[in-house]
């Protein structure tokens, strides 16, 4: 029995993949995107109207509306901001996404916001939002999670006491997998 993976679907920006956009010239990206004003862009099968500025050393996105979509499209937009500020040494992604008092509120959407971790806020000048500071950029490269690790694991096995804690053993349906 062969595996298959499921593959999402990427979801391309007015036609180009995330990959495009970022090999874009800085000058063109800058007078496309980040130009501090809202425009109108598709994102898969939605309809956005967003705006994209950079304040200080922060990438500020804000959302007013999002039109159809439904398979990813805030997702894939995040995996975008997140690679062009990683990129551009961009310490923070703000969001602002105006979807707190809409006439026709978007359940699904709420449930993304709201499990990726944006809370409702008063924004000054703007009202009730929901909003999230992604500041993880600041810290890649940074950590010091596994530092020492490889060295420890080194002395570990150099004592020889890198042995198998539990024994191994086979799950059911082992022998039907074509490797």
């Amino acid at each position: 029995m062969a595996h298959s993976i499921d593959k999402r679907k990427e979801i391309l920006f007015e036609g180009l993949s995330e990959r495009e956009i970022l090999d874009l010239p800085s000058e063109q990206f800058k007078g496309l995107i980040l130009i501090g004003e809202p425009i109108v862009f598709r994102a898969g099968s939605a309809t956005v109207l967003g705006e994209f500025r950079r304040d200080g050393n922060r990438l500020v996105i804000e959302l007013a509306q999002i039109d159809g979509g439904g398979e990813g499209v805030l997702v894939s937009l995040g995996s975008l901001a997140r690679r062009f500020a990683l990129l551009h040494r961009i310490e923070a992604v703000e969001w602002i996404v105006h979807a707190v008092n809409c006439a026709k509120p978007n359940l699904k959407l709420r449930r993304v916001v709201e499990h990726r971790g944006f809370t409702v806020r008063e924004i000054p000048g703007i009202g009730q939002a929901y909003y999230f500071l992604d500041a993880e950029m600041s810290r890649v490269g940074k950590s010091a999670t596994r530092a020492g690790w490889a060295e420890a694991s080194r002395k570990v096995a150099a004592r020889g006491e890198d042995a198998l804690v539990f024994p191994e053993f086979g799950n059911e349906g082992d022998k039907e997998i074509a490797w």
